[in-house]
């Protein structure tokens, strides 16, 4: 049997189709596609912006197809990972296509169940609205995990010089995709959960600690004032609050005070007001309601709100400035000036206590019932604000009822210390025994070296504290003096300590599986307005844990702190950060 060889005609033909299948067409359709792709992004930019989501809807049904006949083109030029440079490039673009394919069709299902129009729903109605979109959130979740591990994988140095000037964008979505999916399916059930707490079939009423944190306390801030929030249909029916010390006088439960309490607070017995000194908020909650549950004939309440300063300041940043009447005349309160007005009102009006209290009372009605009436724009800034809030611990809460409850839990809004932790942890928690306002200006910030000498492991943390602000006379501003504790992997040991001038306490705290290493610092004022900034620092040599994973950190920030800037070094490994929310360092 003789072979018939095929003529050079053939085989010319049979190339020029393979070059134009793998070479020529695949170029050619991605650049065709590539003027619509653009108009399509600009699109559903601006259709997101607006908030016109069933526009914004059939645009993302678009850009999918659009991406997807990209990726199909794409997929022909496989052969690119072979060749150097090129092929990361390739590597990298098809990942950030396989994301942009999965999360528009993720996205898309997640807007059919978005109203039309959301200007003019309340918190109210978005509550119930929550139910409802529960069904279209869940399948879509799939979708948007695996854009999420697509989009994990693209490395910026590896990009096409076009999306190089995108990356700031797309690491954007990088890091919103995790959020998305650790707290989207507990949103997306949290709609009774939500009517519940609104008091929507039954009236919920609310204990709420106002907290001032330029006197720093573990859960935020010397409890100032407390108060009542009472929800019902929906709606604030009441806000009231009075001093603390009014509160303070009822109470009949009366235990020993701690050592530090009663060497620095000049205390026998423990109060009511100094009763947030754990910083895990459950723990601290739990301590407060030991004294307001003896108070003969005190209401019963739902739930906790521990309210920061900060968190007010952030609030009238939103909805504006307040006007209080008071017997020295109307007084208008702002983000601005809020704290220097609350101080001034408790200690230097003059006015008597119940003049003085009604102001914290009227100022937050006014403010509450501005956020609970907004709605558009202003309803998605207060609704920013207030998951900022719980993210940054300048709101804090607690419920009675376990759906509430595990809600905040799943959240990771409850304010817990991590109990169970893989790697090495650290928490600062800074507590100001001066009785004055110093942390309004004080920068606080943390350096934390670990090192390894043969089989034992040292860790270094050093705490700065730089206070810029001139004499006051002693109003808000004093020498600095407070107790700082470490929480720690459980088995840390203290080496040594310098800068400190109070006594040391070492213990293991085993509700929170932390060894606990704290004592006292003084940081002096500046002598005159035109001094540098005064500053203070105190160092901790430890010895960590045998076999602990130092290349994972967890940082946990206190509430009611703002931020700290950390300077990380682990094994020579450098990172430095402003911790805004807790944050876990891997790869170190």
């Amino acid at each position: 049997m003789r072979l018939r060889l095929r003529s050079p005609w053939s085989l010319i033909l049979a190339f020029l189709a393979v070059a134009a299948i793998y070479v020529t067409v695949p170029p050619l359709i991605v650049a065709g596609q590539m003027p619509e792709l653009k108009h399509e992004l600009t699109t559903v930019r601006t259709d997101l912006h607006q908030k016109k989501f069933q526009q914004l809807d059939t645009q993302l049904g678009h850009l999918h197809a659009t991406l997807a006949t990209v990726q199909d083109a794409s997929r022909l030029l496989f052969y690119l990972r072979v060749i150097p440079h090129y092929g990361a490039l390739y590597a990298n673009s098809m990942q950030l296509l396989a994301g942009g394919v999965d999360i528009t069709q993720g996205a898309a299902m997640v807007l059919q169940g978005v109203p039309g129009d959301l200007t003019h729903h309340k918190i109210p109605t978005l509550t119930a609205l929550l139910t409802a979109w529960k069904p279209k959130i869940m399948p879509a979740m799939p979708w948007i995990k695996k854009a999420s591990l697509a989009w994990s994988r693209v490395d910026a140095r590896e990009l096409p010089g076009p999306l190089q000037s995108r990356w700031a964008l797309i690491h954007q979505i990088q890091q919103l995709m995790p959020t998305v999916i650790a707290y989207a399916p507990a949103l997306a059930s949290a709609g009774p959960t939500l009517a519940q707490l609104m008091g929507e079939q039954q009236s919920q009423r609310y204990l709420v600690m106002f907290e001032n944190s330029g006197e720093l306390r573990a859960t935020g801030g010397f409890m100032t004032a407390y108060g009542y929030l009472v929800m019902t249909h929906g709606k604030v029916s009441s806000v009231s609050s009075q001093n603390i010390y009014t509160l303070s006088s009822q109470v009949r439960y009366r235990p020993l005070a701690s050592m530090v309490i009663h060497r620095y607070l000049y205390l026998w017995h423990w109060h009511l007001r100094d009763s947030n000194w754990s910083p895990n908020v459950p723990t601290a909650v739990h301590n407060i309601y030991k004294f307001y549950d003896s108070v003969p004939g005190a209401p019963h309440v739902n739930g906790t709100l521990l309210v920061t300063t900060w968190f007010v300041d952030r609030l009238l940043q939103d909805v504006g400035p307040v006007t209080v009447q008071t017997n020295l005349g109307p007084i208008t309160v702002t983000a601005q000036n809020a704290n220097y007005e609350m101080e001034y009102m408790a200690e230097k009006s003059g006015l008597s206590q119940s003049q003085r209290k009604a102001f914290i009372s009227v100022m937050m009605k006014s403010i509450l019932d501005k956020a609970f009436h907004a709605h558009g724009v202003l309803l998605e800034k207060i609704l920013t604000t207030v998951i900022q809030g719980f993210q940054q611990k300048l709101l804090l809460a607690n419920f009675n009822a376990a759906p509430a409850q595990n809600l905040l839990n799943t959240l990771h809004w409850a304010g817990t210390l991590d109990k169970h932790v893989s790697g090495n942890y650290l928490e600062v928690v800074d507590e100001n025994l001066g009785g004055h306002k110093d942390n309004y200006f004080i920068h606080e910030s943390v350096q934390v070296s670990v090192k390894k000498v043969g089989a034992k492991t040292f860790e270094n943390v050093k705490i700065t504290w730089v206070n810029p602000a001139p004499p006051d006379g002693g109003w808000m501003v004093v020498p600095y003096t407070a107790w700082i504790r470490l929480y720690l992997p459980t088995g840390t040991k203290l080496l040594h300590i310098t800068g400190e001038n109070g006594p040391i306490q070492q213990y293991n705290n085993t509700s929170v599986n932390k060894t606990v290493i704290g004592t006292h610092v003084t940081v002096p004022n500046k002598p005159s307005a035109t001094a540098p900034a005064s500053r203070g620092s105190l160092t901790y040599s430890l010895l960590l844990p045998n076999h602990l994973m130092v290349q994972q950190l967890t940082l946990q920030k206190q509430p009611g702190v703002r931020q700290i800037n950390y300077q990380i070094n682990v094994l020579g490994i450098k990172r430095q950060l402003n911790l805004y929310q807790d944050t876990m360092l891997a790869g170190l």
